[in-house]
This record gives structure tokens, sequence and C-alpha cells, in this order.
């Protein structure tokens, strides 16, 4: 009697110690502490294979359509998947037992607008086919890209403004390419087998401070939380646990953000108090285009920005490279600056050789007084630039003094006209070391077969003489009474062809900013024949917009060249020296 007496005190002491002793575990542990937060880095995701499980990609689903496809190599991939909770240390019961358990609030509603879609076997190889075929494009799209960086690197030199932004790009381009080719090889097994096996991966990070524990998912303890605990089972030193049914546990714990998929447009840069951005700035369109640069931000404050390039930038597409000025988000074309180091050039005709009105005079020839008509000679010797012209602003380094290196000659206009000066100008120009090139004036009142042969019988094309050239500036009215511009560039399409076919040369276009805005574009096939396959010797007086191949720039009708009486063309070859020689 006396000993079940006694367990029976016993037993009563010992639950009153352990009731007290919950007791005060239960209020002890019910205020969440510093040392009881952790953070858990969720990654869900499925792994696609091959239905034999090899070339496995990596796939997230989102719930709205889009598909992020990616190599198990790509962290950025399982960056972007990544949601990190903020959790809190947990004791299951009123008393200590953590046992490395750890809980979670859960947003539901947030987080299935980018829950994961499920994906079995069928959905996995539709995913990956679709994105196969993106792929392709966007493949095409940056290579593209690189041969437009490419052409713009060769035209240009590292001491040209935004040639540093063009060469950066194109590390990036190629990178971009790389990544792109490895996920289609990775891919293309999966389409041509035309089936895919899908693999649902959880994986789960526990993180407190600079330490990283593996961990795992397991039942909940309580609605509105997800609980985890460490694969090795153990709770890191100094974590204070708190109870899990606390009413304060979620208080201040935020639940996940919902993941985001990256928007269309995408803006790097520094934001000012008001939100807007400033200064230099990155924009990466959806189409893979990329402009860096300054920008005006024209949303108002406290909205989204929207910025458009201002200032000085260079946009990067799949058609064009354009570095130079831009305003409200138009490109107005560059500004070189003008020195020594380019390669400069005059084209010349009659009206060098003779005063803007006929004049004469009268000079005795054995004894008689003859009338004659008054004409200019070219010193040839004495051929320098020393105007650029006045009708644009041009910023210059130093004074104008600058070299010629080619001369365009007019030969011929038309089925009849000649230039009386072009022989005895081109015999002049090559003997005094300048490279030479002939241009015929295309005429929309004469068939294009006699223009040809009046240009291939009378005009010159030697070793190292630059290609012939057609110049085209008829006015709209000229371009209807010949029967509208499908007629017209398709004669100016046959003169070149026709030119090449006996010359052995292609020959360049000389048109305005005008003309190649209007025609040459995918309105008419032979103005888009003409924009793909031929360069172009353009006429525009103020900013330089290289919108096609150019060949020749002439930035001005005004110039002046030391040796030659009244205004001068001034042309610059679009490159430098080693492009100069090979231009032929």
């Amino acid at each position: 009697m006396i000993t079940k007496r006694r367990i029976i005190i016993a037993s009563s002491i010992a639950a009153v110690v352990i009731g007290i002793f919950c007791l005060i575990s239960r209020f002890y542990f019910d205020k969440p502490q510093a040392s009881t937060a952790a953070v858990v880095e969720e990654r869900k995701y499925y792994i696609v294979t091959t239905p034999t499980g090899a070339d496995s990609l990596f796939v997230y689903a989102y719930n709205h359509g889009d598909t992020l496809l990616a190599l198990p190599t790509d962290s950025s991939f399982l960056k972007r998947i990544t949601r990190y909770r903020q959790s809190s240390w947990v004791n299951r019961w009123w008393f200590p037992s953590c046992f490395a358990t750890l809980a979670a609030k859960v947003d539901a509603d947030a987080e299935a607008k980018s829950a994961m879609q499920s994906v079995d076997d069928v959905s996995a190889y539709t995913f990956v086919s679709n994105r196969y075929k993106k792929l392709e494009k966007i493949l095409k799209s940056y290579r593209h890209q690189l041969a437009e960086i490419d052409y713009y690197m060769r035209r240009h030199s590292v001491g040209d403004e935004g040639f540093d932004v063009v060469a950066r790009r194109r590390e990036v381009v190629n990178h971009h390419i790389d990544s792109v080719k490895h996920l289609i090889a990775r891919a293309l097994p999966i389409v041509e087998a035309k089936a895919a096996k899908a693999m649902v991966q959880e994986d789960y990070t526990v993180v407190v401070d600079s330490l990283r524990l593996p961990a795992r998912s397991i039942k909940s303890h309580r609605k509105g939380f997800l609980f985890f605990t460490t694969l090795n089972g153990g709770t890191p030193k100094g974590v204070r646990p708190v109870y899990a049914q606390a009413s304060d546990i979620g208080n201040g714990m935020k639940p996940c953000k919902a993941l985001q998929n990256l928007p269309d447009t995408i803006i790097y840069g520094n934001r000012n108090a008001d939100g807007r951005y400033q200064g230099v700035v990155g924009i990466r369109y959806p189409d893979g285009s990329y402009y860096e640069g300054q920008c005006v931000d024209t949303i108002l404050p406290k909205s989204a920005s929207s910025c458009l390039p201002d200032g000085f930038g260079v946009a990067f597409s799949s058609e064009k490279v354009r570095a130079g000025l831009w305003k409200n988000g138009r490109y107005r074309g560059e500004q070189p600056l003008y020195t020594s180091a380019h390669i400069y050039g005059i084209d010349i005709s009659r009206y060098q050789h003779e005063p803007p009105r006929k004049t004469y005079a009268v000079r005795r020839v054995r004894g008689k007084r003859r009338r004659y008509r008054v004409t200019y000679p070219i010193e040839w010797n004495k051929l320098r630039i020393s105007s650029l012209g006045s009708l644009s602003k041009k910023r210059v380094s130093g004074v104008v003094d600058f070299p010629i290196s080619f001369i365009y000659i007019k030969c011929s206009e038309g089925k009849s006209l000649l230039n009386q000066y072009y022989r005895a100008d081109y015999a002049a120009a090559r003997k005094h070391g300048y490279r030479v090139g002939a241009y015929h004036f295309f005429s929309t009142r004469v068939p294009v077969s006699q223009q040809v042969a009046l240009f291939v019988k009378n005009c010159r094309y030697e070793h190292g003489d630059l290609p012939p050239a057609l110049d085209v500036e008829p006015s709209t009215k000229l371009i209807m009474q010949m029967g509208g511009p499908k007629v017209m560039l398709a004669a100016v399409r046959k003169w070149l062809v026709s030119v090449e076919q006996v010359m052995k040369v292609r020959p360049i276009l000389y048109i305005s900013q005008t003309f190649i805005n209007k025609y040459l574009n995918d309105s008419y096939a032979d103005g888009k024949y003409l924009r793909d396959n031929y360069q172009v010797w353009i006429a525009r007086y103020g900013e330089y917009k290289p919108d096609v191949h150019l060949a020749i720039w002439q930035l001005s009708p005004d110039g002046r060249v030391r040796g030659i009486r009244g205004e001068v063309d001034i042309n610059v070859f679009n490159g430098y020296d080693d492009l100069f020689k090979e231009f032929k």
C-alpha cells in the first residue's frame, strides 16, 4: 500500500511539474525571436528527357502559358524559379520538440498565380517542341544581329563614339548564340523522338546566416503554413524555436512572393527620387533587340516606367546597329567627329569647270579677236578639302585641311549626253594618284538599254578604280510619268544588272535618304532587292543615318576644295583604310 501510494504521489508531482514546465514552455516559446527566423529556398520544376532518359532539360511551365526551358547547367534558371520563404523554427508541441522543423506562411491566392503547371509526358513533348521552333527563330535573329555588329565594327574605329558599347554587345550576343545553340542541340533528340519523359523535381534548402542545409517538405501541422525539415534531422546551434500553434508565429513573416516571369521589356538603370530612370540605361526588348544609352522616362512618377531613347545611345536589332543621337525614341543619326583619319572624296562634273552662268572672253588668235567660253582648270596638285560646307552643323577636330582619296566623275546622262571633261579629268586624277569612279545620271524618259549602252561605251573601269555608280534622283512627277515606282525601280535594277554583266563589277547606287524611305522597302520587290544587294552612296546633309549598308556618304553639297573654283560635293567613305582598299 505504501509503495503504491508513493507511486501515485510521485506521479502526481511529476505530472504537475511537467504541466508547469509545458505551461511555461507554452508561453516561453510563444514569441518569435531573431534566432527563430530562417529562409527556405524552394525550387520545383520538371526534368524532361527522351523516352530513354537521355538529354535532360529543365522545364518550368507557368499557369498563364509561358514556359522556361534550360540546360541543367543554367544557374539563372534555378534562380528565376526559386521561392524564398520566410520561415520559423518551430516546436510541434508545447515542450521543446523542434526536431529540425520549420514553418512558412502561405498566401494561396498570390502563389496560385505563378504555380507550376502540371506536366505529363505528352505536354512535356509539346512544350519542348514549341520552344524548339522559337529557339530556331531566336538563333537566326541573334546571328543577324551579330552580322550587323560586325559590319558596324568593320566600318568604324575604336575612336568613334559608341564603339565600346558595340564591342561589349558583341560579346553578349556571342554568349546568347552559344546558349541557344546548346539548348537546340539538347532539345533536338526529344523533337526527333516525338516523345518525352517528364519527372517532377523538388529541391529545398534552409538558410540560416551563412549556413545552408538541404531540406524536404513534410506534412503541415497548421492551416495556412507549409512545414519543412532538414535532411540530416539536425537543428543548428543557437536556434530559438517557437510553438507551431503560437498566435504570433505569422506576425512579421511575409508570405512568399509570387514567381514572376521576366517582363516583355526590361530596363536596367538608376532611378531618381520620383522613380524615373535617369542617366544611362540598358533596355532589353522582347524580340531580342537592345538599347544602351541616355533616355527620357515618359511615365508619371510612381507609375511603370517606359524609357524612350533620348540623347546619345546605341540600338541593336537583327536589321541594323544605330549609334548616335536620339530624340523621343526617334533615331536622328550619327554625329561623326571629322578628323584627317577619315577617307574623304569629291564628285565632279562640268560644273567644276564652268561658271554658273555662261561667260565669254575675247582673245587674239593669229592677230584676230576670237570669242570663247570661259572654263576653269582643276589644279590637281593642290587638291585639299578646306571646308566641309555650312549647310549643316558638323563636329570637326582641328582645322579642316583634309586630303582627298577618291574622286567620282560624271560620265554620262540619259541616252546621249556626255561630260566633255570626263576623259581629261579621269586621266589627270589617276595620274595624281586618286582612286577614280564614274557615274551615270539616270533618266526616266529614256529606255534603260540605251542608257546602259552609252555608259559602257564611254566610261572606263580599270584596275584600282572605284565601282561605277548610278545617280538616281527623279522627282515624284517624273516617276509617275514613267509609270510609277514599280516601273522606275525595275528600270534601275535592269541598269545595275546590265552594267555588271558587261563591266564585271557590281555598281553602287547614289540616292537620297528620302528615296530610301519611300522606295527601298518591302512594299516593292525590286526596292527590297536593291536594298539587300547593292551598296549605297547616300546624299544626306546633316546627321549621318546609315539605315542601309553604305559605301559612301555625301555629307555636303557646298564644300570647298583648294584647286577647284566654286562649291564641291564632299563625300566620306564609310570605313577606314583596310576597307577602302577592298572597295572596288
